[in-house]
């Protein structure tokens, strides 16, 4: 009886620390960044011709000329631009699996800016998460994003900060691949009245493979009734 007990809390045992595994950053395997492009996010007549065109048009803009990853995507130069739902296309993932996603964004310093960006896995225009950088959350009721420094990369997306602007990333959650292994991430704005204080700097996404749940718990309670059968060897 003694024995079972033990065993029954060694699973128990096993099966926390494998949540506890699953949750913990340190046990995730490093991003991948995927940089925003018109060759990877579309559709393309929700864009500006050229680059560097600000027209309050309600379209995007390829903003060049700034150390932030060469390029970024910008809605929001003028009062009231509403810019279109854009999908940004992730490539090559192993078909039909899960990936934790984030999207990155740049942020201006001080009180007055607000700059912000909507992510998800669905279309919703103007529907999805809004993301904020933890300051400017609460007034916008966004949801707080972390520095993008913060974490941890196969191919980091620097610089993470440039001139008076902060690069920061939100977490959009964990999505399958279709079988073809492309993942659409919808990425939105949030239409300002008060002019470049309030503007989307869409830099790119980062994602990861997320591992099996259950490989780890198995793994796990494995390693704890290995542990049972050497303490009844122990006792031979």
């Amino acid at each position: 009886m003694r024995m079972t007990n033990w065993i029954s809390g060694c699973v128990r045992v096993a099966m926390a620390l494998a949540a506890i595994a699953m949750c913990t950053p340190g046990a995730r395997a490093a991003l991948t960044y995927l940089d925003a492009s018109k060759d990877n996010t579309g559709p393309l007549s929700a864009f500006t011709p050229g680059t560097n065109g600000q027209a309050d048009d309600d379209l995007w803009t390829v903003r060049t000329g700034f150390s932030v990853g060469s390029t970024f995507i910008q809605s929001g130069d003028g009062n009231g631009e509403d810019s279109p739902e854009l999908t940004t296309t992730i490539t090559g993932l192993a078909a039909n699996s899960p990936y934790r996603v984030y999207v990155h964004f740049w942020d201006g310093s001080g009180t007055a800016p607000d700059w912000n960006i909507r992510a998800g896995f669905t279309s919703s225009p103007g529907g999805n998460t809004l993301f904020a950088n933890p300051t400017d959350a609460p007034d916008l009721g966004a949801t707080p994003a972390v520095l993008a420094s913060t974490l941890a990369y196969v191919n980091p997306p620097t610089p993470f900060t440039e001139s008076d602007r902060t690069q920061f990333a939100g977490l959009v959650g964990i999505a399958l691949s279709d079988g073809s292994g492309n993942l659409n991430v919808y990425i939105d704005d949030l239409p300002s009245q008060i002019g470049v204080n309030n503007r989307t700097w869409y830099d790119g996404v980062s994602y990861e493979l997320v591992p099996e749940p259950t490989g780890a718990m198995l793994a796990m309670i494995g390693g704890a009734f290995g542990l049972v059968a050497a303490r009844r060897r122990n006792r031979k």
